[in-house]
Protein backbone atom coordinates (compact mmCIF):
# COMPACT_ATOMS: atom_id res chain seq x y z
CA UNK A 1 0.00 0.00 0.00
CA UNK A 2 1.44 3.44 -0.89
CA UNK A 3 2.32 5.77 1.95
CA UNK A 4 0.19 8.77 2.81
CA UNK A 5 1.23 11.88 0.86
CA UNK A 6 1.58 15.29 2.46
CA UNK A 7 2.19 17.03 -0.86
CA UNK A 8 -1.14 18.88 -0.59
CA UNK A 9 0.22 20.84 2.37
CA UNK A 10 3.07 22.37 0.38
CA UNK A 11 1.07 24.81 -1.81
CA UNK A 12 -1.05 25.79 1.21
CA UNK A 13 1.83 26.74 3.51
CA UNK A 14 5.12 27.14 1.64
CA UNK A 15 4.66 30.91 1.41
CA UNK A 16 4.06 31.16 5.18
CA UNK A 17 7.05 29.23 6.56
CA UNK A 18 9.83 26.85 5.47
CA UNK A 19 8.14 23.47 4.94
CA UNK A 20 10.37 20.50 5.79
CA UNK A 21 11.34 18.55 2.67
CA UNK A 22 13.90 15.75 2.53
CA UNK A 23 14.66 13.33 -0.28
CA UNK A 24 11.88 14.78 -2.44
CA UNK A 25 9.32 14.08 0.30
CA UNK A 26 7.14 16.66 2.04
CA UNK A 27 6.89 16.38 5.83
CA UNK A 28 3.82 17.86 7.57
CA UNK A 29 5.94 20.42 9.41
CA UNK A 30 7.41 23.86 8.87
CA UNK A 31 10.03 25.76 10.80
CA UNK A 32 11.63 29.07 11.62
CA UNK A 33 15.07 29.19 13.22
CA UNK A 34 15.44 31.24 16.43
CA UNK A 35 18.54 30.12 18.30
CA UNK A 36 19.20 31.49 21.76
CA UNK A 37 17.83 31.52 25.28
CA UNK A 38 14.98 29.16 26.29
CA UNK A 39 13.44 31.78 28.57
CA UNK A 40 10.93 34.44 27.60
CA UNK A 41 9.55 32.33 24.74
CA UNK A 42 5.91 32.93 25.62
CA UNK A 43 3.88 35.91 26.77
CA UNK A 44 0.54 35.26 28.43
CA UNK A 45 -2.52 37.39 27.73
CA UNK A 46 -5.55 37.63 29.97
CA UNK A 47 -8.15 37.77 27.22
CA UNK A 48 -10.39 34.82 26.44
CA UNK A 49 -9.72 32.99 23.17
CA UNK A 50 -12.52 33.18 20.61
CA UNK A 51 -13.41 29.78 19.14
CA UNK A 52 -15.21 29.50 15.81
CA UNK A 53 -18.56 27.86 16.76
CA UNK A 54 -18.91 25.97 13.47
CA UNK A 55 -15.40 24.51 13.81
CA UNK A 56 -15.98 23.53 17.43
CA UNK A 57 -19.26 21.81 16.53
CA UNK A 58 -17.80 20.05 13.49
CA UNK A 59 -14.96 18.70 15.61
CA UNK A 60 -17.17 17.04 18.23
CA UNK A 61 -17.34 13.61 16.50
CA UNK A 62 -13.54 13.50 16.46
CA UNK A 63 -13.39 14.49 20.13
CA UNK A 64 -15.82 11.70 21.05
CA UNK A 65 -13.74 9.22 19.05
CA UNK A 66 -10.52 10.23 20.82
CA UNK A 67 -12.15 10.04 24.26
CA UNK A 68 -13.49 6.60 23.39
CA UNK A 69 -9.98 5.48 22.44
CA UNK A 70 -8.37 7.05 25.52
CA UNK A 71 -11.03 7.20 28.27
CA UNK A 72 -8.45 8.27 30.89
CA UNK A 73 -8.15 11.68 29.19
CA UNK A 74 -9.31 14.74 31.10
CA UNK A 75 -10.14 18.28 30.04
CA UNK A 76 -7.11 20.10 31.47
CA UNK A 77 -5.92 23.62 30.73
CA UNK A 78 -3.39 24.30 27.97
CA UNK A 79 -1.72 27.44 26.70
CA UNK A 80 -3.09 28.23 23.26
CA UNK A 81 -1.47 30.39 20.61
CA UNK A 82 -2.89 33.85 20.01
CA UNK A 83 -0.06 35.09 17.77
CA UNK A 84 3.11 33.16 16.84
CA UNK A 85 5.17 35.73 14.99
CA UNK A 86 8.55 34.61 16.31
CA UNK A 87 9.27 34.69 20.04
CA UNK A 88 7.67 35.40 22.41
CA UNK A 89 4.53 33.55 21.34
CA UNK A 90 1.49 35.41 22.63
CA UNK A 91 -0.85 32.94 24.29
CA UNK A 92 -3.85 32.47 26.54
CA UNK A 93 -5.43 29.58 28.42
CA UNK A 94 -7.75 27.14 26.67
CA UNK A 95 -9.28 23.71 27.19
CA UNK A 96 -7.61 20.48 26.06
CA UNK A 97 -10.87 19.03 24.75
CA UNK A 98 -11.39 22.17 22.65
CA UNK A 99 -7.88 21.67 21.29
CA UNK A 100 -8.83 18.14 20.23
CA UNK A 101 -12.06 19.36 18.61
CA UNK A 102 -10.64 22.40 16.78
CA UNK A 103 -7.02 21.47 16.07
CA UNK A 104 -6.43 17.71 16.26
CA UNK A 105 -9.60 17.25 14.20
CA UNK A 106 -7.82 18.97 11.29
CA UNK A 107 -5.22 16.20 11.27
CA UNK A 108 -7.91 13.53 11.35
CA UNK A 109 -9.77 15.16 8.46
CA UNK A 110 -6.62 15.30 6.34
CA UNK A 111 -5.74 11.67 7.03
CA UNK A 112 -9.28 10.57 6.14
CA UNK A 113 -9.80 12.65 3.00
CA UNK A 114 -6.48 13.01 1.18
CA UNK A 115 -5.64 10.15 -1.22
CA UNK A 116 -2.88 7.83 -0.06
CA UNK A 117 -0.67 8.18 -3.12
CA UNK A 118 -1.18 11.81 -4.10
CA UNK A 119 -2.42 14.94 -2.38
CA UNK A 120 -1.25 17.47 -4.94
CA UNK A 121 -4.76 18.37 -6.15
CA UNK A 122 -6.40 18.59 -2.74
CA UNK A 123 -7.70 22.08 -1.86
CA UNK A 124 -9.38 23.71 1.12
CA UNK A 125 -12.73 23.00 -0.52
CA UNK A 126 -11.97 19.30 0.01
CA UNK A 127 -11.15 19.92 3.70
CA UNK A 128 -14.09 21.83 5.25
CA UNK A 129 -12.76 21.90 8.84
CA UNK A 130 -9.40 23.22 7.66
CA UNK A 131 -11.18 25.81 5.55
CA UNK A 132 -13.05 27.03 8.65
CA UNK A 133 -9.75 27.33 10.52
CA UNK A 134 -8.20 29.33 7.68
CA UNK A 135 -11.19 31.66 7.46
CA UNK A 136 -11.33 32.20 11.23
CA UNK A 137 -7.65 33.14 11.42
CA UNK A 138 -8.30 36.27 9.33
CA UNK A 139 -4.85 36.10 7.74
CA UNK A 140 -1.82 33.87 8.28
CA UNK A 141 -3.22 30.70 9.81
CA UNK A 142 0.22 29.54 11.01
CA UNK A 143 0.83 32.76 12.92
CA UNK A 144 -2.70 33.26 14.25
CA UNK A 145 -4.57 30.94 16.59
CA UNK A 146 -7.82 32.88 16.23
CA UNK A 147 -10.89 30.66 16.06
CA UNK A 148 -9.36 27.48 17.51
CA UNK A 149 -7.36 26.20 20.48
CA UNK A 150 -3.93 25.81 18.90
CA UNK A 151 -2.19 24.33 21.92
CA UNK A 152 1.50 25.24 22.09
CA UNK A 153 3.79 22.23 22.19
CA UNK A 154 7.36 21.92 23.44
CA UNK A 155 9.80 19.38 22.00
CA UNK A 156 13.35 18.88 23.25
CA UNK A 157 16.11 17.34 21.16
CA UNK A 158 18.13 15.54 23.85
CA UNK A 159 21.63 14.53 22.76
CA UNK A 160 24.03 12.15 24.47
CA UNK A 161 27.77 11.59 24.03
CA UNK A 162 28.77 8.67 21.76
CA UNK A 163 32.11 7.50 20.36
CA UNK A 164 31.69 9.53 17.17
CA UNK A 165 30.48 12.70 18.90
CA UNK A 166 26.85 13.13 19.92
CA UNK A 167 23.59 11.39 19.12
CA UNK A 168 19.92 12.29 19.39
CA UNK A 169 17.52 10.03 21.30
CA UNK A 170 14.15 9.21 19.71
CA UNK A 171 11.21 7.26 21.06
CA UNK A 172 8.51 5.27 19.27
CA UNK A 173 5.24 6.34 20.86
CA UNK A 174 3.07 3.64 22.35
CA UNK A 175 -0.17 2.49 20.76
CA UNK A 176 -1.91 3.53 23.98
CA UNK A 177 -1.22 7.27 23.76
CA UNK A 178 -3.98 9.58 22.52
CA UNK A 179 -1.88 11.56 20.01
CA UNK A 180 0.42 10.15 17.31
CA UNK A 181 0.52 6.51 18.42
CA UNK A 182 3.24 4.33 16.89
CA UNK A 183 5.18 7.32 15.54
CA UNK A 184 8.74 8.42 16.28
CA UNK A 185 9.09 11.50 18.46
CA UNK A 186 11.74 13.36 20.41
CA UNK A 187 11.63 13.18 24.20
CA UNK A 188 10.84 14.95 26.39
CA UNK A 189 7.86 16.74 24.93
CA UNK A 190 4.41 17.95 25.90
CA UNK A 191 1.80 20.71 25.69
CA UNK A 192 2.28 23.89 27.66
CA UNK A 193 0.07 24.41 30.69
CA UNK A 194 -0.54 27.67 32.59
CA UNK A 195 1.69 26.74 35.53
CA UNK A 196 5.04 27.72 36.99
CA UNK A 197 7.01 30.95 36.76
CA UNK A 198 8.15 29.89 33.28
CA UNK A 199 5.78 27.28 31.80
CA UNK A 200 8.38 26.19 29.21
CA UNK A 201 11.07 25.40 31.80
CA UNK A 202 8.44 23.88 34.10
CA UNK A 203 7.27 21.49 31.37
CA UNK A 204 10.79 20.43 30.36
CA UNK A 205 11.76 19.80 33.98
CA UNK A 206 8.70 17.63 34.61
CA UNK A 207 8.86 15.70 31.35
CA UNK A 208 12.61 15.07 31.66
CA UNK A 209 11.90 13.33 34.95
CA UNK A 210 8.79 11.46 33.77
CA UNK A 211 9.93 10.40 30.28
CA UNK A 212 13.70 9.98 30.75
CA UNK A 213 14.17 9.70 34.52
CA UNK A 214 16.65 12.59 34.39
CA UNK A 215 17.04 15.39 36.95
CA UNK A 216 19.13 18.38 35.85
CA UNK A 217 19.72 20.31 39.06
CA UNK A 218 17.53 23.32 39.76
CA UNK A 219 15.35 25.16 37.24
CA UNK A 220 18.02 27.84 36.90
CA UNK A 221 20.64 25.25 35.90
CA UNK A 222 18.26 23.63 33.42
CA UNK A 223 17.42 26.95 31.76
CA UNK A 224 21.13 27.78 31.45
CA UNK A 225 21.75 24.52 29.57
CA UNK A 226 18.74 24.51 27.27
CA UNK A 227 19.07 26.14 23.86
CA UNK A 228 16.22 27.42 21.72
CA UNK A 229 16.42 25.97 18.21
CA UNK A 230 13.39 27.80 16.88
CA UNK A 231 9.72 27.61 16.16
CA UNK A 232 8.08 24.65 14.48
CA UNK A 233 4.61 24.41 12.96
CA UNK A 234 2.52 21.24 12.92
CA UNK A 235 0.88 21.63 9.52
CA UNK A 236 -1.69 18.93 10.22
CA UNK A 237 -3.00 20.43 13.45
CA UNK A 238 -2.06 24.05 12.65
CA UNK A 239 -0.38 24.64 15.99
CA UNK A 240 3.09 25.94 16.98
CA UNK A 241 5.89 23.96 18.59
CA UNK A 242 8.74 25.41 20.66
CA UNK A 243 11.84 23.41 19.71
CA UNK A 244 14.72 23.18 22.18
CA UNK A 245 18.04 21.33 22.57
CA UNK A 246 19.62 19.81 25.68
CA UNK A 247 23.04 18.13 25.70
CA UNK A 248 23.27 15.60 28.52
CA UNK A 249 26.55 14.94 30.28
CA UNK A 250 28.11 11.48 30.60
CA UNK A 251 27.58 11.41 34.38
CA UNK A 252 23.86 12.17 33.99
CA UNK A 253 23.23 8.96 32.07
CA UNK A 254 22.73 5.70 33.91
CA UNK A 255 25.06 2.79 33.21
CA UNK A 256 22.47 1.02 31.06
CA UNK A 257 21.92 4.21 29.07
CA UNK A 258 18.80 6.32 28.73
CA UNK A 259 15.56 4.38 28.97
CA UNK A 260 12.36 6.11 27.92
CA UNK A 261 9.20 5.62 29.99
CA UNK A 262 7.43 2.44 28.87
CA UNK A 263 4.03 3.95 29.62
CA UNK A 264 4.54 6.29 26.66
CA UNK A 265 7.18 4.69 24.42
CA UNK A 266 7.49 1.16 23.10
CA UNK A 267 10.91 1.48 21.47
CA UNK A 268 13.82 3.92 21.19
CA UNK A 269 16.89 4.59 19.07
CA UNK A 270 19.88 6.91 18.73
CA UNK A 271 20.57 9.06 15.67
CA UNK A 272 24.16 10.11 15.13
CA UNK A 273 24.56 13.86 14.62
CA UNK A 274 26.72 13.70 11.52
CA UNK A 275 26.01 14.30 7.84
CA UNK A 276 25.84 10.56 7.18
CA UNK A 277 23.82 9.89 10.32
CA UNK A 278 21.23 12.52 9.47
CA UNK A 279 21.05 11.40 5.83
CA UNK A 280 20.44 7.81 6.95
CA UNK A 281 17.81 9.03 9.39
CA UNK A 282 15.74 10.93 6.83
CA UNK A 283 16.06 8.09 4.34
CA UNK A 284 14.76 5.51 6.82
CA UNK A 285 12.04 7.71 8.36
CA UNK A 286 9.48 8.76 5.73
CA UNK A 287 6.96 11.47 6.67
CA UNK A 288 4.22 9.15 7.96
CA UNK A 289 6.59 7.66 10.58
CA UNK A 290 7.50 10.95 12.33
CA UNK A 291 5.39 13.31 14.39
CA UNK A 292 5.28 16.77 12.80
CA UNK A 293 6.90 18.19 15.94
CA UNK A 294 9.77 15.71 15.64
CA UNK A 295 10.28 16.54 11.96
CA UNK A 296 10.51 20.27 12.73
CA UNK A 297 12.76 19.81 15.79
CA UNK A 298 15.17 17.45 14.03
CA UNK A 299 15.36 19.68 10.94
CA UNK A 300 16.19 22.65 13.19
CA UNK A 301 18.77 20.57 15.07
CA UNK A 302 20.34 19.51 11.78
CA UNK A 303 20.61 23.15 10.68
CA UNK A 304 22.17 24.13 14.02
CA UNK A 305 24.75 21.33 13.73
CA UNK A 306 25.72 22.40 10.22
CA UNK A 307 26.16 26.00 11.33
CA UNK A 308 28.62 24.84 14.01
CA UNK A 309 30.75 22.88 11.53
CA UNK A 310 33.80 24.92 10.46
Amino acid sequence: MPALSFDALLPLYRDLAAVVQRGGRVYPAALESHRGSPTGLIESEGQALWIEPALQTAGQPHLREVIGRSPEMYDGRVLACVVADGFPIRCTAGGYFDAIATSDSLRSEYMDRVPLDSGTHTTLEDLPLRRLAHEASAGNVLRSGRGRVAAIGVSVAVTVPVTSGRALILGLRSDRVAADPHMWHVAPSGMLEPRGADPVIDLVERELSEELGIEVGQSEELSSRLESLGLGFDLLRLRPEICLRLDLLEQEIQRQGLVLAREEFQDQCLVELSDSGMSDFWRSHPPHTLTPAAAATIALLEAAERSRTP
